[in-house]
């Protein structure tokens, strides 16, 4: 276990509340199966961080602090940060179609391809199908010839209708950042953000990392024991959306001080006006069923917290996660990163406790089923019933005995050639207005969808965080 204070003060086992980072984080990796973990925590200038476990249980060797974690989707601010650079340079427009820096881009849907603009990327309403993580080599040339597959994707709903959190939208967006800029995605990170940040422990590429002491996934066999994930090259064509960058957790702590209470001329400004800095925190969208977040905005997720305001993002890649939550009413950041085990549940069971401790804001956690299980009235669960296809695959939806909720049978984008009845129906619980969550748990935290469309007929989408669109082929539609 290692402890370190960055400002030392009469408190020095403790945050600015009265919570032990090192006996919270090894209380909770030890209840989660989690070998190796980081916190790291700002609060009014000052900095505390706790490491637990090992950064790899092949090699044995120990988690710290400045370890190296995969930050995965956080990547996202980073080139959200890098458009808004742009767009205060004059060289982007977030309303203008991407098309203007990319005049030879097109998805499946030619109309849609017209419409698609940087705002919509950045806010996750491009409305395609986001799931590609194709590989296109090491060159330079990968996020190009990325974005030229996507002429396949499909369309699930007009460019700016809603909320559908899209991975892809982010690769395209590296790739007009390098059109435009004229450097490539990594030579921008380098120079505009972890140069003027002054940033230790980032890197961008493989061959970065490996100066570094870095953490590694993990997975569970069948004697409930951890084992490393065979490491595998990370694909630089999607390293705009979080293939690649790896930080250190007071790296990231670092990053998102800048974004905690932006001031004109302070020394973030360096990085990114403190009017952009703010635009970064302000909602675009909002988030269906607001269980991922309750709105986006042109870069992190938001949260309402009652009296605060709160904006993050997680992340993960290849069995590491990470988790960012900023309450800049509280002068707060915490970070929380992670190697394997029941990641999310780890989250829940520390970071809001945490939070909660410090400046006494209650963050949203996962919703579980109500007791005892809200009947759901027949016409409602009717509205509901039905096909959606999309991003995660097929949801076949029907009303369950006795009003009990509703009966999802999902079939995933690999099981797609399997007979129609495949797999068991999982039962999900009546939450709220159009939400539902799933009764049984499984190893994590209980899993909520919610539908959207006109409440005065049949629900258009099943959302889970991407969007699923009733099929063309349902008789509800």
């Amino acid at each position: 276990m290692t402890v370190t204070p960055e400002h030392p003060t009469p408190q020095a086992a403790k945050t600015h509340g009265d919570t032990d980072l090192a006996d919270l984080l090894r209380t909770t990796a030890a209840r989660h199966g989690v070998p190796g973990a980081v916190i790291a925590v700002s609060h009014d200038g000052h900095r505390r961080t706790a490491a637990f476990g090992l950064a790899n249980q092949r090699t044995h060797l120990e988690m710290t602090p400045d370890t190296l974690v995969g930050v995965g989707s956080l990547a996202k601010v980073w080139t959200s940060a890098l458009t808004l650079r742009l767009v205060e340079k004059g060289a982007l427009s977030l309303d203008q179609p991407v098309r203007r820096y990319l005049p030879g881009f097109t998805l499946a849907d030619r109309e849609a391809s017209e419409h698609l603009t940087i705002r919509h990327l950045l806010s996750h309403r491009g409305g395609f199908n986001g799931e590609s993580m194709s590989d296109f080599g090491p060159g330079d040339d990968a996020l190009g010839r990325y974005v030229d597959s996507l002429s396949q994707v499909s369309q699930l709903h007009p460019p700016g209708e809603l909320f559908s959190y899209c991975n892809a939208g982010f690769n395209l967006l590296g790739h007009v950042l390098a059109t435009v800029d004229g450097a490539t995605w990594e030579q921008q990170v380098r120079d505009h953000v972890t140069l003027p940040l002054k940033l230790d422990g980032v890197a961008v590429t493989s061959d970065e990392a490996m100066f570094f002491r870095n953490s590694v996934g993990h997975t569970v066999v069948a004697d409930e024991t951890h084992v490393v994930i065979p490491v595998q090259q990370p694909q630089r064509s999607c390293s705009p959306t979080g293939a690649k960058l790896r930080m250190s957790c007071l790296a990231v702590l670092a990053f998102c001080e800048a974004y905690l209470r932006p001031d004109p001329g302070d020394a973030a400004s360096r990085f990114l006006s403190a009017e952009s800095r703010a635009a970064m925190t302000r909602p675009e969208v909002a988030v269906p069923g607001s269980t991922m977040a309750d709105h986006w905005s042109l870069g992190w997720a938001l949260w309402d917290c009652g009296s605060a305001r709160a904006f993050g993002h997680d992340g993960e890649y290849s069995g590491q996660s990470l988790f960012v939550r900023n309450l800049p009413d509280r002068g707060l950041s915490v970070v929380l990163a992670v190697n394997g085990g029941r990641d999310r549940a780890m989250y829940e069971d520390t970071v809001p406790r945490l939070v909660e401790e410090v400046c006494g804001v209650r963050m949203p956690r996962t919703p579980v089923p109500p007791e005892p299980l809200t009947r759901l009235p027949a016409t409602k669960a009717q509205r509901y019933a039905g096909t959606y296809r999309g991003p995660h695959g097929t949801f076949r939806v029907s009303p369950a005995p006795e009003g009990h909720g509703l009966d999802i049978r999902a079939t995933s984008p690999r099981e797609a050639g399997r007979p129609q009845g495949a797999g068991r129906p999982e039962r999900y619980a009546w939450l709220r207005e159009d939400t539902f969550v799933a009764e049984g748990k499984g190893h994590g935290p209980y899993r909520t969808l919610s539908f959207v469309g006109d409440a005065s007929g049949p629900a258009r989408y099943l959302h889970n965080s991407r969007a699923h669109a009733r099929a063309d082929d349902d008789p509800a539609g």
